[in-house]
């Protein structure tokens, strides 16, 4: 009686399976990875035109007036009750999402209750409360060059102002939720301390950074820096000069 001779794998091929699996992996890996990133930035966008939604609706209820601020920055004290995360939460039939997937910040309250760490020249013990913040010429707690815009009305172009953006998540605006665009002489590098300008990819000071922003009108979009600035007389943020 013969017996058929065990088919086994040789060193040489096994290594070359376990090369092939290696590089597999290595070709999945960032691959998944990437998909991961761009659902979180589809959902921030989608918390941004969330916020959106829910500023229309206040503008309804109140005759067209704006949302304001109430998150200080440095050493100001916070005024949570003319804040628009507390503003418009009555317009969301759970929790305001203040939160975006990739915000990376260390200043949010620890999920146990207890703080991580204080914003860094904050004046007192802050903590962040939104990754989101609103274009502070918007506002009439922060105005610039003497100019009030209180109500939609006076808004001449609302698809082309910039009213949501993404705060920066470390340093004296990491707590606040309004950044001081008038102060963005040096663009980007002036601005990155406000805010977060590649939230979405790019590098952290520069003019391709890429990240979020929801618009006047309600539409929100993933932009490029010079896209939404370019300097104090050519930016999407101050209504008198916005296209």
């Amino acid at each position: 009686m013969s017996t058929k001779p065990i088919r086994a794998f040789t060193l040489v091929e096994l290594l070359v399976v376990i090369s092939i699996i290696t590089l597999l992996l290595a070709l999945l890996i960032p691959a998944i990875s990437s998909a991961r990133f761009a659902s979180k930035t589809a959902y921030c966008l989608s918390n941004f035109r969330g916020l959106a939604t829910a500023h229309s609706a206040f503008l309804n209820d109140h005759d067209g007036e704006l949302i304001d601020v109430g998150l200080g920055h440095g050493g100001e004290s916070d005024n949570l009750e003319v804040a628009w995360i507390t503003t418009l939460q009555e317009y969301y039939s759970d929790r305001l999402i203040a939160r975006s997937p990739v915000d990376l910040s260390p200043h949010w309250p620890d999920g146990d209750g207890g703080p991580v760490s204080g914003v860094v020249g904050s004046g007192t013990e802050r903590y962040r409360k939104t990754s989101y913040g609103i274009n502070n010429f918007l506002s009439r707690y922060a105005p610039v060059y003497a100019e009030d815009y209180r109500r939609i009305e006076q808004i001449k172009n609302p698809g082309g102002v910039v009213h949501f953006l993404f705060m920066a998540e470390t340093g004296q605006y990491a707590a606040a939720d309004h950044p001081h665009v008038e102060n963005w002489s040096d663009g980007p590098a002036d601005a990155y301390k406000h805010m977060k300008l590649n939230a979405y990819g790019g590098d952290t000071t520069s003019w391709d950074g890429r990240s979020g922003y929801g618009f006047l009108d309600g539409h929100a979009e993933s932009a490029l820096f010079r896209d939404v600035f370019t300097d104090a007389s050519d930016n999407q943020f101050w209504p008198k000069v916005a296209k």
